[in-house]
Parts: structure tokens; C-alpha cells; sequence
């Protein structure tokens, strides 16, 4: 019994040209698969830059606000560090979490 190949698969350029797209695809170092995991790693560290780049903007606009006007620092001392003045009390108060039975 003989395997009848197409003729097609005869041409040494198409068979070069098979075997070319599976080494690209499969075999290569490079292969289409990791160039997909790089591009989802590549558009998440840019969604992070943007992200810390915003937040670097919304504190130094803070920061300036903070050194500019004073009130505005004993505001963010008081909220942020819980810093009072010597006639005051500070009270701490944290919702509390039922537990679920």
C-alpha cells in the first residue's frame, strides 16, 4: 500500500515555507505564544505607570498644598497622624464587622 502525498507537498517551497511557520510558531525561543504573555505583561506595567504616575501628580499637588499654607498642614497632621494638641482627646472610630454565623 502506498501513501499518495499531494502534489502541492512536493514543491520544496511550500514544504521549506510549513516548516518554517511551525519552527516560528512552536519552536522558536520567540515563539507566538510568548510574544502573547509579553504583550499582556507589557499593557499591565503601562496600566501600573499610568496609575503611579497619576498618584505621583495627586501628591505633589498635596505636598504643595502642605508646604503653602499651614492650616492646610495641621489638617493632614491631624488626619493622617492622628496628632492633636495638648487640650484635645482623639477618638479612633473603626466600624465594626458583624460576624456572619
Amino acid at each position: 500500500m502506498q501513501i499518495k502525498v499531494p502534489k502541492i507537498f512536493k514543491n520544496f517551497y511550500v514544504l521549506a515555507s510549513i516548516i518554517f511557520v511551525i519552527w516560528m510558531i512552536f519552536l522558536d525561543p520567540n515563539n507566538l505564544w510568548r510574544q502573547i504573555k509579553q504583550k499582556q505583561k507589557v499593557n499591565e506595567l503601562r496600566e501600573k505607570r499610568d496609575f503611579y504616575s497619576q498618584r505621583i501628580e495627586e501628591l505633589s499637588k498635596e505636598s504643595e498644598n502642605i508646604s503653602e499654607d499651614s492650616a492646610e498642614l495641621e489638617r493632614y497632621a491631624r488626619e493622617k497622624f492622628f496628632m492633636k494638641k495638648k487640650s484635645e482627646d482623639v477618638f479612633i472610630v473603626t466600624p465594626e464587622v458583624e460576624d456572619e454565623k
